[in-house]
């Protein structure tokens, strides 16, 4: 542990101003070196307090461990001022909103580059929600949820591993009301710990005519 703290620390060619895995595979010292030896689930996660150096925002406490497989996803068909405002009660659409429609941005993109084709629709969904699910895999209180105008109920089961919740509301009560009973607890208690409750959702602008 010495060494290894020393190698983190130094200076030179391998020094700890780099990820500390890339250190590790590098340095012909230490992981070339030795046989290693990785455990199920990972012993240690991460916890930073500043800005990660990769997403450039505040990351919270990850272990990355693969998402279990009592997950769930949520097929979300809403209008746009319901879908912002449950995303207050932990229901994860994705990285950024795009602009027009408050959709993400990796699913606007995702739809429009596979108009057409079906198959590759259904396996870059699959991809899409495979990784949000790695990344709520530490978040036991969001939950991965489809929300596009395409995204289909056949089209989300076929490309889900996780169990999938179809959720047809216009109001966030009906929403709610139609999650399994122990995801709503979760969604309330969600809902109730959000510093931000008592902001106004997200509202689209109106497209200029």
């Amino acid at each position: 542990m010495r060494k290894l703290k020393n190698r983190w620390l130094c200076g030179g060619v391998f020094d700890g101003t780099n990820h500390c895995d890339w250190i590790m595979s590098r340095d012909p010292e230490m992981q070339a070196a030795h046989k290693v030896y990785a455990p199920s689930y990972f012993l240690v996660g991460q916890d930073r307090q500043d800005n990660s150096d990769i997403m450039g925002t505040g990351q919270p406490r990850r272990l990355w461990n693969p998402p279990p497989s009592n997950l769930r996803v949520v097929n979300l068909h809403a209008p746009a001022r319901v879908a912002s405002a449950l995303r207050h009660y932990g229901f994860c659409t994705g990285d950024g909103l795009h602009s027009r429609g408050d959709f993400g941005k990796k699913l606007v993109k995702l739809f429009k580059d596979t108009e057409g084709n079906l198959l590759m629709r259904a396996e870059l969904l699959r991809n899409w929600i495979v990784l949000l699910q790695w990344e709520l895999a530490s978040e036991p209180l969001l939950t991965c949820t489809v929300w596009h105008p395409q995204a289909t109920p056949e089209l989300v089961r076929a490309a889900s591993h996780w169990p999938v919740c179809e959720v047809r509301a216009l109001t966030v009560k009906q929403a709610l009301k139609q999650l399994p009973p122990k995801l709503r607890a979760i969604h309330k208690k969600r809902q109730k710990d959000n510093p931000l409750r008592k902001t106004k959702p997200l509202i689209p602008r109106k497209p200029s005519k």
